[in-house]
């Protein structure tokens, strides 16, 4: 395993024969390699996912008609085609990418100011001004919160963009600033896509407190649930109550994208971050 940071020294890395596989590749690298000779490039809905984070133990965002309202705020069609390059999908602020089997039906969350505006003001909140914390170290965060500032600026919420390092990122604005963009994979189980990160007290849940009243309590008994009919309509119940109240903002669903050259055999892109090699071999 080599880890190549830049985008240009992939690709020629590839191209040279110096790497089989590139993995988890920014997306111009895979445009640029999509029609190279003897390559060839994957992208795949996984369920990674990128969020702006609107922590709900911290002001505004203690309030839940704010962290509705910003959901309104985003025109999530132009982040998939502007930030992704079109290699994703548009989210819908629950951690499941669409046809997942477990997702119950709910409402898309699409760009609406008149809403946004409405549940602002019934907030008590005319104007508003916050920073939004990001990381040019971790693409496309910073055109999402572009987007956002821009749209946001129409319903009376000023926003600062603070675009810092990721050391000073994690240090000192992850868990401790009201809103800041994020990333996360998929995972393979409900107890870490779900009571991990919205069950108060958990260990990924950034806000601590309970999101909505009576979460807690289903998030409970879905992870000792055995009877699978009965978990899937927990899971649902849960599903609900994030859609609408979470502290999670997910304006899309991010595809895996990488490469590999034609050699290559029986190479699957992952589903959850871990690549299986056990089938993998080179012609």
């Amino acid at each position: 395993l080599v880890g190549i940071k830049e985008s240009i020294a992939q690709q020629a890395a590839i191209r040279g024969g110096n790497v089989d596989i590139l993995t988890q590749i920014p997306i111009e690298t895979f445009l640029s390699l999509r029609n190279a000779s003897n390559i060839k490039v994957f992208s795949k809905v996984t369920g990674q996912y990128q969020v702006m984070m609107t922590q709900s133990n911290m002001a505004p965002f203690d309030n839940p008609l704010v962290r509705e309202a910003f959901r309104y705020i985003v025109d999530r069609n132009l982040l998939v085609a502007s930030a992704l390059l079109g290699q994703g999908t548009v989210g819908n602020d629950v951690p499941l990418p669409p046809g997942n089997p477990m997702l119950p039906e709910l409402p898309q969350h699409k760009q609406d100011l008149a809403k946004a505006k409405e549940l602002l003001t019934k907030a008590g909140i005319n104007t508003l001004d916050i920073e939004l914390w990001t990381s040019s170290e971790r693409q496309p965060t910073p055109k999402m919160a572009l987007a956002f500032k821009e749209a946001a600026a129409k319903v009376g919420v000023n926003v600062t963009i603070r675009d810092v390092p990721y050391t000073e990122y994690v240090s000192n604005v992850s868990r401790k600033k009201p809103f800041y963009t994020t990333q996360w994979s998929a995972y393979p189980t409900f107890y870490e896509r779900l009571y991990l990160m919205y069950r108060s007290g958990a260990n990924w849940k950034y806000g601590v407190v309970e999101d909505a009243p009576g979460l807690d309590a289903i998030l409970d008994k879905m992870i000792s649930e055995l009877d699978e009919a009965k978990r899937k309509e927990l899971i649902q119940e849960a599903l609900v109550k994030i859609h609408k109240s979470g502290e999670r903002i997910i304006p899309y669903m991010m595809n895996y994208v990488g490469a590999a050259s034609a050699k290559v055999q029986a190479y699957t892109p992952p589903n959850y971050d871990v690549i299986d090699f056990r089938e993998v071999w080179l012609s």
